[in-house]
């Protein structure tokens, strides 16, 4: 949770960044974000509601990541400054993948959240050269940046395609935080073609 953010607050930050992520992730960037995620998310138990053949078949193709598509019941899991949603494999739905973006209310200003991003920085690169439970492996990131339309401005994405894990394990609270998801925090030079391991991110 940022500082000094409320719980409702965070709440509501929450919300609209799975909108906008949505909107960047389904190539809608003039959508009203609000909208998007009331549609397709159970904004309660945070997963995707059963929309639709029609939403649910819909192939995701984006040069540098395999294909994908959302489900119903897919995951939607929070971390600092990420945003992670989990999808399936076109071809085998047994198969699932976490999308990560960075938190677009991050990006909107990222001196407010500096406390908590340096937090996770530290968390990252004291976890990162071990060998442990919450080593994910990052399958791709797209290979040029996806675009959100907002009044007066033009936010860039790079989401990164990594391995879902379903039992990871926190590594640390962060301290005053409600959230101790916070895997999800850097997102590193991944090239296309390459593989590197990522601290897991899911919970």
């Amino acid at each position: 949770m940022p500082i000094g953010a409320t719980a409702n607050q965070e709440r509501r930050r929450k919300i609209d960044d799975i909108g906008r992520a949505l909107k960047v992730l389904l190539g809608q960037p003039n959508a009203n974000a609000a909208e998007l995620a009331s549609k397709y998310v159970d904004l309660k138990e945070m997963k995707f509601i059963d929309s639709g053949q029609e939403f649910h078949e819909r192939r995701h193709e984006f040069q540098g990541m395999l294909p994908f598509r959302f489900f119903p019941n897919g995951l939607i899991k929070f971390g600092g400054t990420g945003v992670i949603f989990q999808v399936e494999n076109v071809y085998d739905s047994h198969v699932k993948y976490g999308i990560k973006l960075a938190r677009p209310s991050f990006l909107d200003s990222p001196a407010k959240d500096y406390e908590l991003f340096t937090q996770s920085r530290t968390e990252f690169l004291n976890h990162a050269g071990l060998l442990h439970n919450n080593v994910v492996r990052i399958i791709g990131t797209t290979a040029s940046a996806l675009i959100e339309n907002t009044p007066g401005k033009l936010t860039h994405y790079h989401p990164i395609m990594m391995e879902w894990i379903d039992t990871p394990t926190p590594l640390w609270p962060a301290p005053g935080s409600a959230d101790t998801e916070l895997g999800v925090l850097l997102e590193p030079e991944v090239c296309h073609g390459e593989t590197k391991v990522y601290t897991r991110v899911q919970a």
